[in-house]
């Protein structure tokens, strides 16, 4: 049974991921099918450094680092800001599409994992906290869980 909680919970964390850098939300794990260095194709490397200025800043919200990615890729327009839009789409169809198969999933589960389930993605798409606050808080979450789920 916890093998498919945390199947369902890994599906829901990865599924409503923003891009956050070239490790993923708080450094845990992949990134994106298109990260940073494909982003980073046709950029100054000065652009390159305020790319990565917004990727590594660990202070910066969820929200904050979106906003500023889109302003970024937005300001600098043409072929570059192109890509990261086009990379947004896919992201968010990824995204349905993974949160459809973990429905699917949790259909069978008990009440109590369907709460945990619900209570982890409310924590995951919760975009005024920092990536590492939403790893601190889903951790919490798991480590408070009964052993029951």
């Amino acid at each position: 049974m916890f093998k498919t909680i945390f199947a369902v919970a890994f599906i829901v964390a990865v599924s409503a991921m923003p891009m956050m850098g070239p490790v993923g939300p708080g450094g845990m794990g992949p990134g994106p099918i298109m990260g940073p260095k494909e982003l980073e194709n046709g950029l100054t490397e000065e652009q390159k450094t305020q790319l990565h200025t917004i990727l590594e800043n660990d202070s910066a919200t969820k929200q904050q680092k979106q906003d500023s990615l889109k302003s970024f890729f937005d300001g600098i327009g043409g072929d570059v800001s192109t890509n990261f839009n086009e990379m947004q789409s896919k992201m968010e169809s990824m995204k349905s599409e993974m949160e459809n198969k973990a429905s699917e999933a949790t259909a069978n589960l008990s009440d109590s994992a369907k709460s945990l389930i619900t209570q982890m993605k409310a924590i995951h798409e919760n975009m005024s906290l920092t990536p590492a606050q939403e790893h601190e808080q889903i951790k919490a979450l798991f480590d408070g869980a009964s052993d029951e789920i």
